[in-house]
């Protein structure tokens, strides 16, 4: 079950119902008086893995979410499922005393409860979170009891402030490993709370995290609420080292690699391309994944970044071509001139990188792999954009005689980073969160 923590000034209550002493699954409410706010709205991807795997599948519903502990008992804020779990009741809960949901980045773990959500409280998101969620809602398959329909979204840009009632809360971007990612400034009548969202100085563009630092500086924070999921074993590795260390393993082999990255980490894609272009390659990947870079970079302008057409293939399953839906995707993806491949006739050939493999590993059985290597290039090992699990990939790379490498560089700031954040900030009080050691940074920090 989660654990909680609580913390009061005057009228206002800061509840963390998610988030504490764990790695993910964010979701703090801000009381004040009668009238409420959440920032973020995510659940364990720990916890959720270790009970949501064969034979059980999916959970049915917040109540059986709430009865096992990944979503928090609270009254007002979710959604009532009817016609059997297939749509959610817009009427349910129009008397609710919830202003609004802030989220700070479109990670899993920190948006997961989000088809939960009561249908008449609206969600605050950034204009690039937005389009990230608007196309991973395109391609993934929504089951019952966990649609996105009815939900109401608004967005928000950097340094505008918000002004619900009593509540005022100002967004300030930060450098993460996803576009789009802010912390947060939330004023009350009588408290400031300022909430950094995840973030890293080390990253490709730290000036987005000083920025917010610098906006921060200007209130007297009587709370700041800060993750810090790195506590051990700490390296840091910039992104530019990611795509130079990349660039040398792509030109000393001409075999096939197998490379396994966030496909919403543009930083990560940015490196894995140019690094790809330069060295000769063609890049392998899942149509789900492609469909979804290709567009975010379409709607993105400013990502910079540019798809190859004779540098690409991606991978369908034929078999799939029943379904409309699937169809149009693959339509899409063909009339732009990019080479299909059938899931069933993979096969690795040199100078080629696969990318997104264990979605597809099991077809690469029973075949020989001489010279072939893998690399794991996600944010973190626990990997808060999937539920793959990493050591179940190991498993299968052990059966197919793979070998592999491990080249990133973290979405989260060192315990140094955080306390150069701390230092400048200043803030009168301290809550640790997204972190399995809080007490370990809090007397680092000194607090």
């Amino acid at each position: 079950m989660n654990q909680t923590l609580e913390w009061r000034n005057q009228d206002t209550v800061v509840r963390v119902l998610g988030g504490y002493r764990e790695i993910g699954g964010n979701l703090i409410e801000i009381r004040y008086r009668d009238k409420r706010i959440y920032l973020d709205f995510g659940y364990s991807l720990k916890r959720y893995k270790e009970l949501y795997e064969w034979p059980r599948r999916k959970p049915k519903g917040i109540d059986e979410l709430i009865n096992v502990g990944l979503a928090p008992p609270v009254d007002g804020l979710y959604t009532r499922w009817i016609n059997e779990g297939r749509k959610p009741d817009l009427e349910y809960g129009k008397d609710t005393d919830v202003y609004a949901v802030f989220i700070s980045h479109p990670h899993l773990d920190h948006m997961a409860l989000l088809p939960q959500l009561n249908r008449n409280i609206p969600i605050y998101i950034g204009e690039t979170g937005r389009d990230i969620l608007n196309l991973w809602n395109q391609v993934s398959v929504r089951e019952k009891y966990n649609k996105y329909d009815g939900l109401v979204f608004k967005t928000f840009r950097s340094f505008n402030t918000i002004e619900l009632d009593e509540f005022r809360v100002t967004p300030v971007h930060v450098d993460h490993s996803i576009p789009g990612s802010y912390g947060f400034i939330v004023e009350t009548p009588d408290t400031v709370i300022g909430y950094t969202g995840d973030f890293r100085l080390h990253g490709q563009d730290p000036s987005l995290t000083y920025d917010y630092i610098m906006r921060a500086r200007e209130y007297e924070l009587d709370l700041l609420i800060t993750e810090a999921t790195r506590v051990h074993d700490v390296l840091d590795i910039k992104e530019k080292d990611v795509y130079e260390t990349l660039l040398k393993i792509f030109s000393l082999t001409n075999k096939a690699i197998l490379l396994d990255s966030s496909y919403i980490d543009i930083d990560r894609i940015r490196s894995i391309f140019n690094a790809a272009y330069k060295a000769g390659k063609t890049l392998v990947i899942g149509w789900r994944h492609f469909y979804f870079i290709y567009n975010l970079i379409e709607r993105e302008k400013k990502f910079k970044l540019k798809i190859e057409k004779d540098s690409f293939k991606v991978i369908i399953n034929l078999h799939m071509r029943k379904k409309k839906v699937y169809n149009r995707f693959i339509d899409t993806i063909y009339n732009k001139g990019f080479q299909l491949i059938d899931i069933k006739n993979l096969e690795l050939s040199d100078n080629h990188i696969y990318l997104d493999f264990p979605n597809y590993i099991q077809y690469l059985l029973n075949k020989t792999f001489p010279g072939t290597i893998a690399i794991f290039s996600n944010s973190e090992p626990y990997d808060e954009e999937s539920y793959l699990d990493y050591r179940k990939i190991i498993n299968w790379l052990n059966i197919l005689m793979i070998p592999s490498y491990r080249i990133h560089s973290s979405g989260h700031a060192n315990p140094i980073d955080i306390k150069k954040l701390v230092n400048q900030v200043q803030p009168k009080d301290l809550i640790i969160i997204h972190s399995e050691y809080p007490d370990v940074i809090k007397k680092f920090l000194g607090y």
